[in-house]
């Protein structure tokens, strides 16, 4: 039985791509299943992919350099509890590179790989816009309760006009072994397709 109450967990997810002084917000629930667009450095898209079982979520991001010099590129997903009555107990999986969270009932699990490898980087806490703007390392420690929000990062050089993609799913059951095993198969699975379209 869990020691923690259930607890209504809602929150919002965005995605933040960071090139130099550019950075381009990407809100999923403001589109459907598909979406693109550009700026001056990159063009963009992303696709909801469909799941059939209820609790997953898969999405994929293509980005594109239309610079003639290779980009820095830092790539944030970013999660924000919209009710701070309902706050997680969150912690970072190091065997699984992913974040978990539990709400006392059903656990959550975040994961992701781009074709440059695995996520690099992990926050289990709240991580605020505008110091990650100007180059804050996220704030990292393994396990927070009383968390408001979570988020992962990617770090990478994208070189002259070419592309790079990356995955990121959520998974949700009763069962931690559960999404654990299914996040592994989405690793290995997802990871092969990544390096074999190199």
């Amino acid at each position: 039985m869990s020691v923690l109450p259930k607890l209504s967990i809602d929150y919002n997810k965005e995605y933040a791509i960071k090139m130099s002084e550019e950075i381009i917000m990407l809100n999923p629930t403001e589109f459907q299943h598909f979406k693109q667009g550009e700026s001056n450095n990159i063009s963009w898209k992303w696709m909801h992919l469909p799941m059939k079982t209820e609790g997953k979520q898969l999405s994929k991001i293509v980005l594109h350099n239309k610079c003639d010099l290779p980009l820095h590129v830092t790539n944030l997903i970013r999660f924000e509890t919209n009710s701070k009555a309902d706050i997680p107990l969150v912690y970072y999986s190091v065997s699984k590179s992913a974040i978990i969270l539990y709400d006392g009932k059903d656990y959550r699990l975040f994961g992701s790989i781009s074709d440059q490898g695995k996520c690099g980087k992990f926050s289990t806490r709240l991580i605020n816009m505008d110091n990650w703007a100007r180059g804050t390392t996220l704030p990292f420690q393994p396990l927070t309760k009383g968390s408001n929000g979570w988020g992962m990062e990617f770090d990478f050089i994208l070189p002259s006009h070419s592309s790079t993609f990356f995955y990121e799913w959520e998974l949700k059951s009763e069962h931690l072994y559960e999404i654990e095993e299914l996040h592994s198969q989405y690793q290995l699975l997802l990871g092969e397709k990544v390096h074999s379209n190199k």
